[in-house]
Order: structure tokens, then sequence, then C-alpha cells
């Protein structure tokens, strides 16, 4: 569903503690939380004809239940020697190019965590900024597939190196 359509189900106190967490597509959403708050959301998602499921992942990624893990990248990522960016980069925290002081990445890194992925938001905002090209080096083709579902109706060409699930042996081929 839209952030619209899911706005009046975040509001409501027994959902609290739920978090947008990726913002895959104009309709694919991703909320995180505590897992009883989140079957009570779905239930109601699905008693309104709105999909909703769970996700096998590890973790609630990009939400402020990753704090410890995130202070633990930090202790690490102080460690490193950050460098102003030299290719143009886009977050998908903030959907612009990261910043080219390296304070300001460094600090970005350490909210990326916590902080909802706005993966629509950047592939239009790369769009607007003349991307036209999106190429996935990833496991399948998921995000190949958003782009294609974001840019609808734009010009473009999204593709999947590794569609077959072969690892590397997708670019290579």
């Amino acid at each position: 569903c839209s952030e619209a359509q899911l706005a009046p189900y975040m509001a409501q106190p027994q959902h609290d503690q739920l978090v947008i967490a990726n913002i895959n597509s104009p309709a694919q959403l991703v909320i995180a939380g505590p897992v009883a708050q989140l079957t009570l959301m779905i239930a109601s998602l699905q008693q309104n004809q709105i999909a909703g499921k769970f996700l096998a992942v590890s973790r609630a990624f990009h939400s402020p239940m990753m704090s410890e893990s995130a202070s633990q990248l930090s202790a690490i990522a102080d460690k490193l020697q950050w460098q102003t960016p030299t290719t143009r980069c886009y977050s998908a925290m903030t959907t612009l190019p990261y910043p080219q002081k390296p304070q300001q990445v460094r600090q970005q890194f350490d909210r990326h965590m916590l902080s909802a992925v706005n993966f629509c938001g950047q592939i239009e905002q790369m769009y607007q900024d003349g991307g036209r090209i999106f190429i996935e080096m990833g496991p399948k083709q998921v995000l190949a597939n958003l782009v294609d579902t974001i840019l609808v109706d734009k010009p473009h060409t999204a593709v999947s190196f590794e569609s077959g699930g072969g690892g590397m042996k997708g670019l290579l081929a």
C-alpha cells in the first residue's frame, strides 16, 4: 500500500512502536517494530483488503530497533579514515547524492541503519538528475523490478546481471 493508505493505521495507538523502514515503490512499504504490533498491523490491513505479510529477515533493519548494532558499527567506523567522495553516489536514506564533506558522510553513515530507506525517492531523484540506466548487481532482480514499477511511464532501462541467481557469472556472461 502507499504511505497515504498506511498513515491512518500507523497513527493508531496499538501501532505506536512501528515505523516505516523501507519505501520500496509507490505501493510497497516495509514496516518494522515489535512482532506483537506487526501482527496487529497485518491483521488490520488484511481486514481492509490491504496486502500485508511478515518478511523473513533477521532484524528490524532501518529502524530504531537497530540502535545497539548501530552503536557497535559506529565504533568500528570511528577507526576508518573518511574521505571526500570522488564519484556521485546516492543515499537511500536522503535520496540525494552523499555530501562532499567526509564528516557529513560519516554522520549520515551513523544514521543509515536507524533510518528508513526511501528506494522509491532515490530512484525518482536519480531519474530527475538524468539517470536512465539502472543496473542491479544483487541476487534475483528485485530492485530492477522495483525500478520498473517506480518509473513505469518514463523511458528507462533496468537490468539485473544476476537474474538467474548465478552470482558473478551473470555479470561476466
